[in-house]
């Protein structure tokens, strides 16, 4: 789907999309990389999703689809957060 930059490239979100079947809609997971070693990890994972507006607010912190996470602590999943 994409793939958004920090504004000091400290961090790099990529986006993707996954999708429904018979009995789940689309969802959109989105991963955080760390530049400096490549290690990446889950950082939002939305449901009845298809698309990533993404905007970093600054270095370390970034919204996506309405969500504010810090890019080095935080999680959104909306299987244990809810929706």
């Amino acid at each position: 789907m994409g793939s958004w930059d920090s504004p000091k490239k400290t961090y790099t979100v990529k986006a993707y999309l996954c999708p429904g079947n018979a009995t789940t809609d689309f969802s959109v997971r989105c991963e955080v990389i760390t530049t400096s070693t490549g290690e990446s990890r889950n950082l939002y994972w939305g449901y009845r999703q298809e698309e990533a507006q993404v905007q970093w607010k600054d270095d370390h912190t970034v919204e996506i689809n309405g969500k504010t996470l810090d890019a080095e602590n935080d999680t959104y999943d909306w299987r244990v957060d809810g929706e």
